[in-house]
């Protein structure tokens, strides 16, 4: 079936699609309803240079609706529960688990040319599958080990790069370049080599949003110029599912329920929006702005013009605001407002302990489980423990790391040797901030060294 058979047969049955139209009155906006997602497994905002989608998984089935600036839907039925997916420019990668196999199904649709191609690869506990490219012909799959394997589009393996240390994401950026991540370093893959970037910051998962632009997990906004990396916002968010834009010298992003623009050159927060539910996702393209939430499980998709933002009042709105930062503080811990986290807690450390280790004036402070609304009152913090300190003016979210508490219950014992082991053979491999408990000796490898140091703590 061609794309434009497709596209007739969308505007046939536009009666009966699954997405209905509606203007939001208050603010002007226009809002899509995607009902049929409702019932998907995962769904995403996606973005490459010159179009946005909507892509959810059902099982077998796959749902693609294009919102900007062409506007179409298609769906897909393979042969294998879709786990995980990725756009990569024209092309979507899915990445399913074979029946009673060891093998992984990756599908490749070519979205521009409706055209299909899929191969098996032996599966592998390592492989990110939430990371894999496609690019120019070629497969990448990372492993969390440092490896990062390339496989021709009939499966051959081309080539294995090795960054000798843990792979964090790969990502590809709009001229088709590989970025590899592991915390310190970033590294690229073009023309059969890998090379590496130095940069000062952490960046343990990155995104592009545009042209050499990407978002890391903590909110910033990186700008890469040649082999330098500069940081040219930030706001301190923890997206779950990395998006963000560039619109007209402003960097675009969210926190909760609401769209902040934040002026590049003034560091400034300038404009705002709110919404009556959180926003997942959000991208730009052009003057025009896609907002990704959700009313019960029903999405939607905002269709914003940025010149719909309000403008927010110019008071201690800089990012980087001396006394805001220094407002919150702590002699016992090492607060890191760079990348969001809050470290050198003791294990067994209480809410109430931790509260009192905190200097955070005009704050009010909240603790919550790890990936979970259920809010801490009581009881030992661990790792994965979110904080989020609240003003009048501003909200920061840092997520807690306790050396050694690798379950995230606050203790150290022999579970966590178990996990650490399993981490350590690739049974059963960590990511954020439960990798960085691993670390012992805070040398970014985890090994033999960090179990004896792991041992010596359960001693203790």
């Amino acid at each position: 079936m061609t794309k434009l058979y497709i596209k007739i047969m969308c505007i046939l049955l536009v009666v009966i699609t699954s997405v209905t139209l509606s203007l939001v009155p208050a603010s002007g906006y226009i809002s899509y309803k995607y009902s049929t997602y409702s019932t998907c497994d995962n769904v995403k905002l996606c973005k490459n240079k010159d179009q946005v989608y909507l892509v959810g998984t059902n099982d077998k089935t796959v749902y693609i609706d294009a919102i900007f600036p062409q506007s179409y839907n298609i769906s897909l039925t393979l042969d294998n529960t879709v786990d995980a997916f990725s756009l990569c420019d024209d092309t979507l990668v899915m990445v399913c688990n074979k029946d009673s196999s060891m093998q992984k199904e990756i599908f490749l649709y070519h979205i521009e040319f409706d055209i299909f191609e899929s191969f098996n690869i032996v599966y592998d506990p390592n492989a990110m599958d939430d990371f894999i490219l496609y690019d120019n012909s070629y497969v990448y799959v990372p492993l969390r080990n440092g490896k990062i394997k390339q496989y021709s589009t009939r499966g051959k393996l081309v080539n294995t790069y090795d960054t000798n240390s843990q792979i964090t994401s790969l990502s590809l950026n709009y001229d088709g370049v590989v970025y590899a991540t592991s915390y310190k370093y970033v590294y690229t893959i073009s023309n059969n080599q890998i090379s590496v970037i130095s940069t000062d910051y952490s960046l343990p998962h990155i995104r592009f949003i545009d042209d050499n632009i990407f978002v890391d997990k903590y909110g910033g906004f990186y700008k890469i110029n040649s082999s330098q990396i500069d940081k040219i916002a930030s706001y301190n968010s923890d997206f779950t599912e990395l998006s963000g834009g560039i619109c007209n010298n402003y960097a675009i992003t969210f926190c909760y329920d609401t769209v902040y623009a934040l002026n590049i050159t003034t560091k400034k927060l300038e404009k705002q929006l709110k919404f009556d539910s959180n926003i997942s996702q959000l991208f730009s393209l052009g003057d025009k702005i896609f907002v990704l939430t959700y009313l019960g499980a029903t999405p939607f998709v905002m269709d914003i013009n940025f010149s719909e933002l309000i403008n927010i009042p110019q008071q201690n709105n800089n990012l980087n605001n001396t006394a805001t930062t220094n407002a919150i503080s702590s002699n016992k811990y090492t607060i890191d407002f760079e990348n969001s986290i809050i470290a050198d807690i003791k294990p067994a450390t209480t809410v109430a302990q931790f509260k009192k280790n905190l200097s955070c004036s005009g704050f009010d402070v909240k603790l919550y489980k790890y990936n979970k609304d259920t809010q801490l009152t009581s009881g030992a913090i661990g790792t994965g423990t979110t904080a989020t300190f609240v003003s009048d003016k501003t909200t920061y979210k840092f997520t807690l790391t306790i050396k050694g508490d690798i379950t995230g219950e606050g203790n150290i014992n022999s579970r966590d040797k178990s996990i650490m082991f399993k981490h350590i053979l690739g049974n059963a491999p960590l990511d954020s901030v439960f990798l960085n408990a691993c670390d012992i000796d805070t040398n970014e490898n985890i090994n033999i060294c960090d179990i004896i140091l792991l041992l010596r703590l359960i001693e203790q």
